[in-house]
C-alpha cells in the first residue's frame, strides 16, 4: 500500500511541476495542438477573487477550474465579477513569471464604475496570480494597452 500512494504521489508531483515549468512563448488561441490540451486538461484549484455587492472589499472563493484563463474568466462571471457581461479570452501565454493575456473588447465594457472597475480588473488579476501561480498579470485588449477613463492598466499588475 506505501508504494502504490508513492507512486501516485509521485505522478501527481510530476504533473504538478510539468505544469508549473510551461512557458510557452506565444499566444494559445484556442488551437487543438494536443500538448496544449495536455497541460491545460487537468482539473486545478485557486482562490477566486471578486467584489461584494457594494464593492467595498473582495468575497473570496476555492473553486476548481480547467487550467486555462477562459475557464477562470467564466468562473469570474458566474461570481459576478463582470455583471451581465461574458469576457472573451482571446489568447494568453506564460513567460518568465508573467501572464500575458488578451482579452476582448466586452472586458472593457464589464468595468462600470470607477469603483466597479477596480474590483473587477484586481479581482481578475488576482485570481489569475492565483490559479496559475505566477507574479505577474498583463492584461491587454484587443492586443492593445487597456487604460479606461478610470484607470490605467498598461503595466505588469
Amino acid at each position: 500500500m506505501k508504494i502504490f500512494k508513492s507512486i501516485v504521489l509521485i505522478i501527481l508531483a510530476s504533473a504538478f511541476i510539468y505544469g508549473c515549468e510551461r512557458t510557452d512563448d506565444s499566444f494559445n488561441n484556442g488551437s487543438n495542438d494536443a500538448s496544449i490540451e495536455a497541460s491545460t486538461s487537468d482539473v486545478n484549484v485557486g482562490t477566486f477573487y471578486y467584489p461584494d455587492d457594494i464593492f467595498n472589499d473582495y468575497d473570496t472563493v476555492e473553486r476548481e477550474f480547467d487550467g486555462t484563463p477562459q475557464g477562470v474568466v467564466d468562473i469570474l462571471y458566474e461570481l459576478g465579477n463582470y455583471g451581465d457581461n461574458r469576457i472573451k479570452v482571446k489568447g494568453w501565454h506564460i513567460s518568465n513569471d508573467v501572464l500575458y493575456i488578451d482579452f476582448d473588447s466586452s472586458f472593457i465594457k464589464a468595468t462600470g464604475s470607477t469603483a466597479q472597475e477596480y474590483f473587477s480588473v484586481l479581482g481578475t488579476v488576482k485570481t489569475l496570480k492565483s490559479c496559475f501561480g505566477v507574479a505577474y498579470v498583463r492584461l491587454t485588449v484587443n492586443s492593445e494597452d487597456f487604460n479606461t477613463e478610470h484607470g490605467s492598466y498598461d503595466r505588469l499588475m
